[in-house]
């Protein structure tokens, strides 16, 4: 972990987190045969925000070695 950069083990449990609930709720609709077009965009959203959260830190991480 970057010491510039301390919250970032946090944020990304919060990540994580959103995440896995969304996951979770996806399948839960899907297997209850409803629409899940708005949990799949929110899912999507998020998995991106965790991407540039991710570049993010590797980047900082980097400037810091």
């Amino acid at each position: 972990m970057n010491a510039r950069y301390p919250d970032f083990k946090k944020q990304e449990t919060e990540l994580y987190d959103k995440i896995r609930g969304l996951s979770e709720k996806f399948d839960r609709l899907n297997k209850a045969g409803k629409d899940t077009t708005n949990t799949y965009q929110r899912l999507g959203a998020v998995l991106e925000e965790f991407l540039l959260f991710r570049r993010k830190g590797a980047k900082t991480k980097l400037r810091g070695e």
